[in-house]
């Protein structure tokens, strides 16, 4: 039986904003895309909106938190972040 590596990857955001931080993302995306399944790959986004994130890179598993209310929207987020092993 083979052993399936999960990566759980959290960022602020995609492609809400164009800086380095979202630019550094799309990168590490990139070169897991490289190495991994993108089965294997769960993406956590904070401020991009679902629809922004169709299916970036063929990654299937991305949840973005960009549709709630700037209160609720960092609780949800972590919230969801401590859950993620599921």
């Amino acid at each position: 039986m083979q052993n399936t590596v999960q990566v759980h990857v959290w960022a602020p955001e995609l492609f809400y904003r164009n800086g380095g931080i979202q630019t550094f993302s799309r990168l590490l995306l990139n070169a897991l895309c490289s190495e991994i399944s993108p089965e294997q790959v769960r993406v956590l986004l904070k401020n991009d909106l679902p629809n922004d994130v169709v299916s970036y890179n063929g990654f299937r598993n991305v949840n973005a938190f960009g549709r709630w209310s700037l209160r609720l929207r960092t609780p949800r987020f972590a919230l969801e972040c401590c859950g993620a092993p599921g």
